[in-house]
């Protein structure tokens, strides 16, 4: 479970406590680049406000992409140029070393792993390292599809900020108890789960449905045991069908009663 979840707006003020680790979650990559540079400009920034300037040295340098103390971790290209599946331990491993450096010109360094969700385990728990034992001055910014790809040790650690309104928000935070649920094989908890959410409407579910595949599909790609790469993807065919039912509209009522159903033993 992600330590606390912020809005967008709560950022900047919420990095005057002190934090060192945020997590951006969107589908849309473009947006989640945004954010975490306006981020990144808020924490290098000059001036006095809870927002960055925009007219310091820092912000311009940000903004023209060239400032010294902001570093990218990203999937590397193979030899055709084309980027390659994972992020890599090899990479992590660098950005681990190089936070030990300081910085060259704010008083921060901001370490930005785009797509975050695509470190294989061996980089996620290289990056944890890092994470849990920071020098004071670095500053680590994920952006991820879903919290769920990552590891919940990561997650714990980093201060979750949905980007894309208060709907996406509901919708992950329904979908991390329900995973959370599925795994700890509590039929009775999960039950009560699932009943709780017909007051949900069909979208939410849907969306829900959709938030909780893709983060099991995080679990198939990883290398977790057989037995739950096993209930992973007999779950993500449980959320396909329902999804399927939902858009014949079958009642939210009727498809969290058969979501109920699939996890008994």
């Amino acid at each position: 479970m992600p330590g606390y979840a912020l809005s967008e707006a709560a950022m900047s003020i919420d990095f005057k406590c002190g934090l060192h680790a945020y997590l951006l979650v969107s589908q849309d990559f473009r947006r989640r680049d945004e954010k975490a540079l306006e981020l990144a400009r808020t924490i290098l920034c000059d001036g006095e406000g809870e927002n960055a300037c925009g007219v310091c040295r820092h912000c311009r340098l940000v903004a023209t992409g060239v400032h010294p103390d902001i570093c990218f971790v990203e999937r590397q290209l193979d030899d055709k140029g084309k980027p390659k599946r994972d992020i890599t331990v090899d990479s992590v491993r660098r950005m681990s070393a190089d936070a030990w450096v300081r910085p060259q010109d704010a008083d921060k360094r901001v370490f930005i792993i785009r797509e975050a969700h695509l470190m294989n385990v061996q980089a996620q728990n290289a990056a944890l390292k890092i994470i849990e034992e920071p020098p004071h001055y670095a500053v680590f910014i994920l952006g991820a599809n879903s919290p769920e790809e990552l590891l919940p040790t990561i997650r714990s650690r980093c201060s979750l900020v949905y980007i894309g309104g208060e709907r996406q928000m509901v919708e992950s935070e329904l979908a991390t108890e329900f995973l959370g649920l599925v795994f700890e094989g509590s039929e009775s908890a999960l039950c009560a789960f699932l009943t709780s959410c017909e007051a949900c409407n069909s979208e939410q579910i849907s969306d829900m449905l959709t938030v909780v595949s893709e983060g099991l599909c995080a679990v198939l790609r990883g290398e977790g045991s057989l037995a739950d790469k096993r209930k992973a993807a007999n779950v993500i065919e449980v959320c396909r069908k329902g999804q399927e039912f939902l858009q014949m509209n079958v009642s939210v009522k009727h498809v969290l009663g058969m979501l109920a159903a699939s996890q008994r033993k």
